[in-house]
């Protein structure tokens, strides 16, 4: 028997479909034919073109579509690009292949037609062919591929063998296999994890993998496909592919009640994907009608979720589930609450030629799906034929069971009741069994397996008719316990009282969900009004009596001004002032511009957004200002927040800064990074005790709090700052003027009495004088400005107090004041105090502080004390191209990712946060790990 090529196999398989449909129905069906919606293919065209960038060194432009069909996409992709002038400078080069074809003439007339009215210079290729086969010679040839591929699965047909004698079902039998057999090997990505039987090749997920080999590595891709794509269980290996090759652009969701495909019922999704990127900056559509969509930008930490579940994507319960199943995940599955609580999975009895094994009377009766309700059990009161069958074990135990059954059309999908021993259960029903003494566990399990939240998950998986075993063993359910109210509760249920609403809000406390995330979760089910109220409501009433709330102190954002949000508006992240059109109103803008073409610097940082994947600019004291450095958030348009700010700082989200708006935005501003006072006290070969002076909110103080030090006093001029620092770090605080003798002579009566009831622990000065009068960003700055030269009152304290060591933190600015005399000036008085002084350059993005803030540490104390401090750097700022043999520090998105999203003049403190910690720093800031944890990362 001689070896047949894939074009005589394709040409075989296709000779007897082609022989054997006697309608366009068949037709239809077998070659998957569902034609898009002109609307759909305008939408994804659109979002294609628009990212399109022309090929300056190529005068042809090369499209293709494999699965053409009456060419719509081709002519609507054309209509794009014509209208947003990309068509003008190349000749078009177009293939178009499609195994009907009468439907290639229909596609070659039409295309052919909007090139002539379009006076397009043109080159088109059409031809009758099967893109499965073709596609091999071309990969990698063109610039855009734009297709729908078709919906079938390749498996032979039961109604051909109605029509048509053995003998011809035999040749039919043999083409199908042999033509499954070529595409099994040609599309190994494309093949489905698991499959019933032999048969189970997709050819939507064959032609994705075609669409996408044929594009350039630069090229652009269009694909329409069912949306099981993107969240069922056996194409992980496909979405695998797809991501980790391909930048995904785009994805838009169209659920089945849109009937965009006449009257099947099938939900979809457009993908546009570009060749060779490989970072991900996913937005995703969900629409509600054809043109009425809620647009969602993926976040770093929601992508890294997705990746972990294979890269399914719950579209149907909306991206807004995402949040929720971040925080399900760390819940037990329901396969370990079963491993913990003895439970087992089973199936029971094949139905195949059931009645066979039936008896109207016997010991063991049979149950299958339609029978099984939600808490309830209809019998037909026929029994199990044990001299044909052995009964199983499970048949004397008690067991939860659920419909494997369940259509997408239902309110409630999840159907479960508890049967005692003496049941069987055919396959259509799903089965966990126990013993006696795991009865308690069976019925929590029902009770949860009967919620919402369950039911929620079980949602975002089901891609079919079929509540299977193995989508049940992964949803999360609360830890295993025995909860007396509920087992009393089922207990009535089963008995025929109406307690399930009582039973569904008690099982949701134990996912202990906040009532937001709870009302979510209700409103994805088609309750009636009163009933969705009373719960919704009954819910929120007990989080309130029971839940201590978390807050995120201090996430405001400031209030902008109209030509404020303007602004805002225009400029992408990473981009500054250079990027707001001139046509913008705004006198301080043509300020800039004109300082920029006199020479006098770039003012890069000017009215600048952040980038997510880079750490944050310097954090001053106006961060609520568009215009005064790159405090635009990254995502939205707003200023960052104070807690984003604090964050920057490195200030943990449970320290809360007292006083006016103002106010806090000066302390979070002026302070230093706690994680960077922390490494320096680590630096410091022993614990001690300190005074703070010049203390602010207390940075240089948590820092050293942390590393085991013990505070005496802390003083500062500013009463909020110094509330802040009482209410935070606890200890002893005063306001006041340093240079005032009442202040003077109170710090030197609290470090001396603790030199006398601690004589064995080290005491260090620690501060910072006022840092303006030194920043590079006064543009008035020198000797005159008297904050400069509270660094003597700092020495003053040091001369009497007479430490073991001190602490000067300050900017980097002071090096160069006044040509650098001005620092001589300070060192000599610094050296006056202690034996030896070392001075310190740091930038606290090199010690693991998500920001670049650059900093001069000067340590004092005896020789060996100065000579063996030595700061080691731990991360590194990323720059593009470059190689560091240092980790990078954590970017913006990395940092704040997880706050509750803010409008301008928002308040989110009582907010929850959007998503389990997704990374160290977070875990750090939400008081998860300590800082030293934290700091290990990068080590």
């Amino acid at each position: 028997m001689s070896i047949k090529t894939p074009n005589e196999i394709s040409e075989a398989y296709y000779q007897f479909v082609d022989e054997f449909t006697q309608s366009d129905f068949e037709d239809e069906k077998l070659l998957g034919k569902f034609y898009t919606d002109y609307d759909i293919a305008g939408s994804m065209m659109r979002l294609l073109s628009k990212r399109y960038v022309c090929d300056t060194f190529s005068s042809e432009l090369r499209i293709i579509d494999p699965f053409c069909g009456d060419g719509r996409l081709i002519v609507s992709l054309l209509s794009e690009l014509q209208d947003l002038g990309k068509l003008s400078s190349n000749r078009l080069f177009i293939s178009i292949w499609d195994i009907d074809e009468n439907a290639v003439d229909t596609a070659k007339s039409d295309i052919a037609q909007f090139c002539e009215s379009a006076r397009l210079e043109y080159e088109l290729d059409a031809r009758q062919a099967d893109a499965f086969v073709e596609y091999y010679a071309v990969r990698g040839k063109y610039d855009i591929c734009v297709t729908n591929p078709p919906w079938s699965l390749l498996k032979p047909q039961k109604l051909f063998s109605k029509s048509n004698g053995e003998e011809a079902m035999v040749g039919y039998r043999n083409a199908i296999e042999q033509y499954d057999s070529y595409m099994k090997e040609a599309f190994t990505i494309s093949q489905p994890s698991s499959k019933f039987g032999k048969w189970g090749t997709n050819l939507a997920r064959c032609g994705t993998e075609v669409a996408l080999r044929l594009i350039k590595s630069s090229g652009f891709c269009g694909i329409v496909s069912p949306a099981s794509l993107l969240n069922d269980q056996v194409s992980s290996k496909l979405r695998s592919w797809i991501f980790e090759n391909y930048k995904v652009i785009n994805v838009s969701y169209y659920p089945a009640e849109l009937k965009l495909y006449g009257s099947a019922d099938i939900s979809s999704i457009t993908i546009v994907v570009k060749g060779g990127e490989t970072d991900q900056n996913l937005s995703v559509r969900i629409y509600s009608d054809k043109d009425i969509y809620k647009e969602k930008k993926i976040e770093k930490a929601v992508f890294e979720y997705i990746k972990r579940t294979g890269f399914c994507i719950p579209l149907k319960t909306g991206i807004e589930a995402i949040p929720i199943m971040m925080y399900l995940e760390q819940l037990p599955s329901t396969d370990e609450f079963c491993d913990a609580t003895e439970l087992s999975f089973t199936r029971e009895l094949d139905e195949t030629r059931v009645k066979e094994k039936l008896l109207p009377n016997g010991k063991i009766e049979f149950a299958k799906g339609y029978m099984v309700d939600r808490y309830s059990f209809s019998s037909d009161r026929l029994f199990l034929n044990e001299e044909m069958v052995i009964p199983p074990l499970s048949s004397s135990m008690s067991k939860v069971v659920w419909r494997d059954v369940s259509r997408d059309s239902q309110v409630r999908r999840i159907k479960a009741t508890l049967l005692p021993p003496g049941f069987i259960c055919g396959n259509s029903l799903g089965v966990v069994y126990g013993s006696e003494a795991a009865l308690l566990s069976l019925k929590m399990l029902l009770a949860i397996m009967n919620s919402m939240i369950f039911e929620y998950q079980a949602r975002s998986m089901l891609v079919s008719n079929h509540v299977s075993a193995g989508i049940v063993k992964q949803i999360r359910v609360p830890r295993p316990s025995v909860d007396m109210d509920i087992i009393e509760l089922v207990d009535r249920q089963l008995a025929g009282q109406d307690v399930e609403d009582a039973i569904e809000l008690a099982v949701a406390h134990l996912y202990n969900l906040s009532a937001e995330e709870y009302e979510i979760i209700v409103d994805s089910f088609k309750l009636d009004q009163e009933k969705r109220a009373n719960i919704v409501r009954q819910y929120r009433e007990k989080s309130q009596d029971g839940e201590k709330k978390t807050m995120i102190f201090n996430h405001y954002a400031s209030s902008l001004s109209e030509l404020d949000m303007q602004v805002i508006k225009c400029v992408p992240p990473g981009g500054n002032w250079k990027n707001i059109p001139e046509s913008v109103p705004s006198q301080r803008l043509a300020q800039i511009r004109e300082s920029y073409k006199a020479g006098k610097g770039s003012r890069s940082t000017y009215y600048g957004r952040l980038r997510p994947d880079m750490p944050a600019y310097t954090i001053n004291t106006y961060f609520n200002r568009p215009g005064n450095g790159c405090h635009m958030h990254y995502d939205q348009d707003r200023t960052i927040s104070q807690r984003e700010a604090a964050r920057f700082q490195s200030f943990p989200d449970s320290f809360e800064f007292i006083g006016s708006l103002g106010a806090i935005n000066n302390q979070i501003g002026n302070a230093v990074p706690p994680l960077l006072a922390y490494q320096i006290a680590k630096n410091i070969p022993f614990k001690g005790q300190f005074v703070d002076l010049f203390c602010g909110a207390g940075g240089l103080a948590l820092g050293f709090i942390w590393a085991g030090w013990t505070p005496i006093i802390g003083n500062d001029i500013d009463n909020y700052a110094v509330e802040t620092h009482k209410r935070n770090l606890g200890g002893d605080a005063i306001v006041g003027d340093i240079n005032s003798q009442e202040v003077h002579d109170a710090i030197v009566d609290a470090a001396v009495a603790a030199k006398k009831a601690n004589p064995n622990r080290p005491l260090f000065v620690l501060g910072g004088p006022p840092c303006q009068g030194f920043s590079t960003a006064n543009t008035r700055r020198g000797a005159e400005d008297m904050r400069n030269w509270l660094f003597k009152s700092y020495a003053s304290i040091v001369k009497v107090i007479r430490p073991d060591g001190f602490v000067f933190e300050n900017v980097r600015g002071i090096l160069n004041l006044d040509k650098g005399q001005f620092f001589e000036m300070i060192k000599a008085e610094l050296k006056e105090c202690v034996a030896e002084i070392k001075v310190n350059q740091v930038s606290a993005a090199n010690f693991g502080v998500p920001q670049r803030r650059d900093r001069v540490i000067i340590i004092g104390g005896d020789a060996d004390l100065v000579q063996g401090f030595n700061m080691k750097e731990i991360s590194c700022v990323p720059k593009d191209g470059q190689l560091s043999l240092l980790p990078s520090v954590i970017g913006v998105e990395d940092a704040i990712g997880d706050l509750p999203p803010l409008q301008p003049g928002e308040d989110g403190s009582r907010y929850n946060y959007r998503f389990p910690a997704a990374n160290l720093y977070q875990k750090f800031m939400r008081g998860e790990i300590t800082a030293g944890e934290y700091l290990d990362s990068y080590l």
